[in-house]
């Protein structure tokens, strides 16, 4: 006789079912600018795009969720090598384009892959994502960084990163219903809007951070 799927088994399956629908998210984005397909950047036309290097942080941050299953699943000792290494990658390339942001001059790292219209919907600077998307994928670095450890602090810590970041996007998606530019981050000069399906990718993310992490 076969046995059930317990509750616990399916709350783990979660996190890992959602880690690899959001990279492959990423990937069909990704897709979408290299071959210049606008539904698969911005849904529609008069909505801000899903920049290449969001969509490229969205591949690296599902593969965190997959790896802090495995780590979840006692498979440390792979998750202990791709974690770390993929958190720096995020944050390598968020930092970098923060950095343009604050001294106000492109680095490059903006259209390092592809490139963007000038006249993109919701932009300030072409390939340049809102900062809060810039923000949301610094803090899920850090969760990949942290999820390793089995300290009562860093728990705490790592269920305030994935609120936040669930947060952010669950803003953003209201604004978007109630067309509310600046709920979804989108400042005049200064901050480009964040993409309707970036914001949804973002709570998803949330959802399998917050079941991914050890009680």
């Amino acid at each position: 006789m076969q046995k059930k799927s317990s509750l616990p088994e399916i709350k783990n399956n979660i996190p890992e079912f959602l880690g690899i629908i959001i990279s492959i998210a990423g990937l069909v984005v990704m897709a979408g600018w290299f071959f210049n397909i606008g539904l698969l950047k911005s849904i529609l036309p008069v909505w801000a795009s899903m920049k290449f290097s969001t969509a490229l942080a969205f591949v690296l941050s599902g593969t965190i969720l997959y790896f802090g299953v495995r780590w979840r699943k006692q498979n440390q000792q792979l998750a202990s090598i791709f974690l770390p290494i993929i958190g720096m990658l995020i944050l390598l390339l968020m930092l970098s384009l923060l950095a343009s942001t604050v001294i106000g001059i492109s680095l490059g790292v903006e259209e390092f892959f592809v490139k963007d219209s000038i006249a993109a919907v919701g932009s300030v600077t072409p390939g340049r994502p809102s900062v809060a998307t810039m923000i949301n994928f610094t803090f899920i670095a850090i969760y990949g960084f942290f999820i390793c450890f089995e300290w009562n602090k860093i728990f705490k810590i790592e269920i305030i990163l994935s609120i936040l970041v669930g947060l952010t996007g669950l803003v953003a998606v209201f604004g978007y219903i109630f067309n509310q530019p600046l709920w979804y981050f989108q400042v005049s000069g200064r901050s480009s809007a964040m993409a309707l399906h970036t914001a949804i990718l973002f709570v998803l993310w949330s959802i399998g951070a917050v079941l991914t992490i050890k009680k």
